[in-house]
């Protein structure tokens, strides 16, 4: 393996621990690597482990976190994470070689390390589908929520930070946000996507405005209101409407309303007073 490499006694080493750490890796990390390929997810936690081990600066010089090391060491690194399927440094390797030949000394000084490290990458979302960040340096963006028992820091163990955002990722590694989790609603497991309903329903001829919400159900789950300002009310069509969404997207119910409760300067709707609306209609859909 390497014939060239292992003529050098000291690249022979590098390469013998580089091909031992990788299978290592690879080992205690199998079943997350294969979720991952299964679901079409990158798995950043992994991506961020490779880089802890040094394996994602091939060619950022040691003082900015890398190895130090030039072809033969991104070569060695890119086989070997190859033959046990890791995630692949390749990009990283590109973007510091990049820098390194044409960056500004500022875009190095800034880049270079969390490309190295794997902190280039900086949010996650959790089962729940909460968007969480994380800093290159403690406290650098915030420092917490403010609560009545002073400021709570909202961050776990390893320094992520709970934004109470609910987002989805799009592609390899680009990340959408979706809507605050307080203004969420949950059906069977699934977040129902508001804005996509509201301009599914925004077809419905009749319809002044409207606006999608939620009431406690009978079991656990939460059933979708759809709050609506018309005279007379679409109630037709709104039911052919609704019949082409997913069962859980669907509402059971329709209130008739005069207004909605709106933020005069955007106009957003305040989703948690709907609730408080005086309702001139209740239509059960169900």
């Amino acid at each position: 393996m390497y014939p060239l490499l292992q003529a050098d006694p000291a690249k022979a080493a590098w390469i013998q621990t580089t091909a031992t750490d990788l299978a290592r890796f690879g080992d205690e990390h199998r079943a997350e690597l294969d979720a991952a390929n299964r679901d079409k997810r990158f798995p950043r936690d992994l991506y961020r482990g490779l880089g802890k081990l040094g394996y994602l600066g091939p060619l950022v010089p040691e003082a900015s976190g890398g190895l130090g090391g030039g072809v033969a060491e991104y070569v060695t690194i890119s086989e070997e994470v190859g033959r046990h399927g890791l995630v692949s440094g390749q990009i990283a390797a590109q973007g510091q070689r990049w820098l390194l030949d044409w960056g500004s000394e500022a875009q190095k000084e800034r880049w270079l390390r969390p490309i190295a490290t794997g902190e280039a990458v900086l949010w996650r979302l959790d089962d729940r589908g909460i968007i969480g960040v994380r800093e290159r340096e403690p406290g650098a963006l915030f420092t917490g929520y403010v609560t009545a028992n002073g400021t709570d820091p909202a961050r776990d163990a390893d320094g992520w930070f709970d934004t109470a955002d609910l987002g989805r990722a799009d592609g390899a590694d680009y990340l959408v946000f979706l809507e605050r989790a307080a203004e969420s609603i949950r059906v069977k497991g699934e977040f129902v996507p508001i804005p996509y309903v509201e301009n599914h329903l925004a077809a419905v001829a009749g319809l002044t405005d409207h606006a999608l919400w939620k009431r406690r159900g009978a079991l656990v789950d939460d059933e979708v209101v759809l709050y609506a300002v018309a005279d007379p009310l679409p109630i037709d069509g709104l039911r052919r409407r609704i019949a082409d969404l997913p069962a859980f997207m669907r509402p059971v119910a329709v209130a008739r309303v005069g207004a909605l409760p709106r933020y005069a300067a955007a106009g957003k709707v305040q989703r948690r007073l709907l609730a408080e609306q005086p309702v001139l209609d209740w239509v059960e859909l169900s």
